[in-house]
C-alpha cells in the first residue's frame, strides 16, 4: 500500500493516462488495452490481464474474436466490454459504407463485414441487397453455422432478395481457417444461388470469401 492508502496501480494508471494524453500513438498495444480495461476492472492491476489477452489473441484485431477462457482476470465483464468494442467498430465500419451509399468493390464488402462476419470463429453467411445503382438497400446475416458450415438455401436468398426489392445481390461468408480458397461446396452453392436469382431477373454481383486478414472475390477471380 502507498502511504496515502491507495494501491500501487493508482499512480501507474495516472501516469499511463498522462502518457496517452500527450500522444495516443506513444502507448504500446498492451498499454492501450490496459488503459481501457482500467475502466472495466476497477481497483486492480490490469497490466498482466492486458498482456495475457494480447499474447493469446496475437493482435488487437484478433482480440475482438478471441476466446478468453483461461486468461486469468478476464471474466464476464471483460468479455462484455470487448463485445461492445467489436460492435462499436462494426457500426463505424458500416456507417462509412452507408454514408457513401454504395459498395464499390470487394474491398468495401470486406470492410463492411469485417467485424460482423470476417472475424468470426464460426462460419457465417451474409447477403447484401443492392438497387439498380449498386446502392445499399439492406443486408442480413442469413445463417451462422458450426466451425466448418453455415447452411443456406438458394430459395431463401432469392425470396429475401425479392422482398428487399433488390436488383442485384452480393453474398459473402467467412472461412475461420484463414484460407480464402473456395471449396467445391462454395462453388456449387454460388452457382445454385446465381441460377435461383437469375430466374427472378436478379443479378448475383459477387460472392466474397472473408478471413480475418484477407478476402477472395468470385467476380475478380472470374468464377461467376
Amino acid at each position: 500500500m502507498a502511504s496515502d492508502g491507495k494501491s500501487h496501480y493508482h499512480g501507474h494508471r495516472v501516469r499511463l493516462k498522462e502518457k496517452f494524453a500527450k500522444g495516443p500513438s506513444l502507448v504500446a498495444d498492451y498499454e492501450l488495452l490496459e488503459l481501457l480495461l482500467g475502466y472495466v476492472i476497477p481497483r486492480k492491476d490490469v497490466k498482466p490481464v492486458a498482456k495475457d489477452i494480447l499474447a493469446k489473441a496475437g493482435s488487437l484485431t484478433d482480440m475482438l474474436s478471441c476466446d478468453l477462457s483461461g486468461v486469468e482476470g478476464a471474466g464476464p465483464q471483460t468479455e462484455l466490454f470487448l463485445t461492445a468494442v467489436r460492435e462499436l467498430c462494426d457500426r463505424c465500419a458500416k456507417g462509412r459504407v452507408k454514408a457513401a451509399g454504395k459498395l464499390i468493390n470487394p474491398a468495401s464488402v470486406y470492410d463492411f463485414l469485417k467485424f460482423s462476419v470476417a472475424l468470426g470463429n464460426k462460419e457465417s453467411f451474409a447477403v447484401i441487397y443492392l438497387n439498380g445503382k449498386n446502392g445499399l438497400i439492406s443486408h442480413e446475416i442469413m445463417s451462422r453455422g458450426t466451425v466448418n458450415a453455415a447452411p443456406v438455401f438458394p430459395r431463401e436468398v432469392a425470396e429475401a432478395a425479392v422482398r428487399a426489392g433488390a436488383v442485384s445481390v452480393i453474398i459473402a461468408h467467412n472461412h475461420p481457417s484463414g484460407d480464402t480458397s473456395p471449396s467445391k461446396e462454395d462453388i456449387e452453392i454460388t452457382k445454385r444461388i446465381k441460377d435461383a436469382l437469375a430466374a427472378l431477373e436478379i443479378t448475383l454481383a459477387d460472392h466474397v470469401i472473408l478471413t480475418k486478414n484477407s478476402y477472395l472475390s468470385f467476380y475478380e477471380m472470374k468464377l461467376l
